[in-house]
């Protein structure tokens, strides 16, 4: 078995993609390493590292996007291919990704922490999804304003808006650009 962890940005949007019929989340990986030499000059060596998803229903491929930084580990394979950019034969090493977490960034967009009904508490990771060890997971989760989140089979978490509260956001962004609309006139 041959793991590996990489930490880095993303070089373009993460792509879905088709091989022999079957489909997967496929996108690059850059690492980094900076040094100064003993003379004083500053070096840098960039090494890509394709990573391969092959759940394509992942609830994570809208955050791989250019440029965000990424955490991922599984198991990797070295690889052989001919670089257009430096006209020769290249190694390089592709990851089937097992674990992935988001780095930086935004505010979360769910809670840390979600209760179920009975008042049990999961702890949410970065991916969204729930602690995978848990066998029985439970369908509908609560934060602590009484928001509800939905968890499918594979632990996943996405928030419910419910009708109420679409209809109240809707009724706001209308009245938003109502008055918006009167300060340009």
């Amino acid at each position: 078995m041959f793991k590996c962890e990489v930490i880095g940005n993303l070089g373009a949007d993460a792509q879905i993609k088709g091989e022999n019929g079957k489909q997967f989340i496929s996108f690059n990986v850059a690492h980094t390493d900076k040094w100064t030499d003993e003379a004083g000059q500053q070096h840098e060596d960039t090494t890509w590292v394709q990573c391969i998803i092959n759940d394509t229903a992942a609830k994570v491929l809208p955050f791989l996007l250019k440029g965000k930084s990424v955490y991922v580990r599984g198991n990797a394979r070295l690889r052989v291919f001919s670089s257009a950019k430096e006209r020769r034969m290249v190694a390089g090493v592709t990851i089937n990704v097992r674990d992935i977490e988001l780095i930086g960034g935004q505010v979360d967009l769910i809670p840390r922490q979600l209760n179920d009904e009975q008042g049990v508490i999961y702890p949410v990771y970065k991916a969204f999804y729930i602690d995978p060890s848990i066998k029985k997971k439970p369908a509908n989760l609560l934060d602590a304003q009484c928001h509800k989140y939905s968890v499918d089979k594979n632990g996943f978490i996405t928030r419910v808006q419910d009708e109420q509260a679409q209809a109240g956001e809707a009724q706001q962004a209308n009245e938003f650009q109502g008055e918006n609309a009167k300060t340009f006139d």
